[in-house]
């Protein structure tokens, strides 16, 4: 079972993807990953608008949302179009 959970970076709100989202989100998250390979590069210079944690079992993979369309994979800067972003921040700020 997936748990995703969406936290306003150095803010109070805080979320946890019911079942249909965790399925939409990772729908989404696969398709940009397959359809463009993440971009290596340097670490953004600005502070991120939610931080992205995605547990699987024991393992867990983070992720930061920068411009509310910019994923990236902090500890190897990988960078991603992810317009899936805009939704999440809704839910965030609902």
């Amino acid at each position: 079972m997936n748990t995703i959970t969406v936290q306003e970076y150095r803010g109070p709100h805080r979320i946890r993807l019911n079942k249909l989202q965790t399925q939409l989100f990772l729908h989404e998250l696969a398709r940009v990953k397959r359809s463009r390979a993440g971009r290596k590069g340097a670490p953004p210079l600005a502070s991120p608008d939610c931080l992205i944690t995605v547990s699987t079992g024991q393992r867990k993979t983070h992720y930061a949302l920068y411009g509310r369309a910019m994923l990236v994979q902090p500890k190897a800067y990988r960078t991603w179009q992810f317009y899936f972003g805009l939704l999440l921040l809704e839910w965030l700020y609902r």
